[in-house]
């Protein structure tokens, strides 16, 4: 009998030792958009590869429930190398606890209530700012271009300080296949179209950044929606030149749109130039690298 006592006693311990291993070092749940960060929280450098993403003690709301709180000519020429601009990221960064992806602030800005907030990609942990805009049929759009390394990607002027304001440029590819974070997507050009009409008739300018554009430009940016657009150029793969960048006279923003029709070898683009007061479309050359802007799925 005492030695059926000691069998017992014996395998009640390995299991409670087993139940504490477990609950003291839970795995947490993350919903595929990322880590979604609190505000008090500071947001780390692009460029540092050691920054740690803070915790939280704020409860965690469920990841279906995140969002509910309110013409380039063609060519077939080389592009420049971008290993020297690769972004770094290490893979001993700290990782948030499930309870500290989420901040949202409702706040009145220009013509709407504007949402906005942080988040994380899980690629390699760049952070990002996201908003919300519009009421009826509302959008969430990353507030900044994307920084993400790829293969075909290169900094303006191959200048590692460009990819930190500005994002890196892609080409039309790259853009549509995986450029994005899990459950962001390239834009289509009704999701544009739709942006515009939310950000009203000088959609260019309210939709433009209040810094870092020209003093020649028709008019101050009132950047009223948090869209934060920056004259972050493109690279013209007829020429093998840049334009359209801080240091050109003429600026403009550029970004790839979605398309379906994937027979051509053009893509559409949408841009925001100095010189105009609404969104414009056009066209570039697949192999052009342009910026990239992600919209939620």
């Amino acid at each position: 009998m005492k030695n059926e006592c000691a069998k017992v006693l014996v395998v009640l311990g390995f299991a409670i030792t087993f139940f504490l291993s477990c609950t003291d070092n839970p795995t947490p749940d993350y919903p595929d958009i990322g880590y979604f960060l609190s505000s008090s929280s500071a947001r780390p450098s692009k460029s540092s590869s050691s920054s740690s993403i803070p915790s939280s003690s704020s409860s965690v709301p469920s990841s279906s429930s995140i969002f509910s709180s309110s013409s380039i000519a063609s060519s077939s020429s080389s592009k420049p190398s971008s290993s020297s601009s690769m972004p770094s990221s290490s893979s001993s960064s700290a990782v948030p606890s499930s309870s500290s992806y989420l901040w949202s602030d409702d706040s009145s800005i220009g013509q709407g209530n504007i949402i906005k907030g942080t988040f994380y990609d899980k690629r390699d942990t760049l952070p990002y700012k996201w908003v919300r805009i519009g009421s009826q049929n509302s959008q969430i759009w990353m507030a900044e271009n994307l920084n993400y390394y790829a293969t075909s990607s290169i900094c303006y002027n191959n200048s590692p300080q460009n990819c930190e304001i500005y994002g890196r440029l892609y080409d039309w590819n790259e853009a549509v296949s995986d450029a994005c974070p899990k459950g962001w997507k390239l834009p289509s050009i009704d999701e544009w179209n739709l942006l515009g009409s939310y950000a009203g008739g000088s959609s260019g300018i309210n939709l433009r950044s209040t810094e870092g554009w020209t003093t020649n430009a028709i008019s101050p940016g009132t950047d009223l929606y948090s869209f934060n657009a920056l004259p972050g150029g493109f690279y013209d793969n007829t020429n093998n030149t840049y334009y359209g960048g801080a240091n050109f006279e003429e600026q403009g923003s550029y970004w790839w749109i979605s398309s379906t029709n994937t027979g051509h070898q053009e893509a559409p683009h949408m841009a925001i130039f100095y010189n105009k007061t609404e969104l414009s479309s056009g066209y570039s050359d697949k192999n052009s690298l342009l910026s990239v802007r992600c919209i939620r799925r």
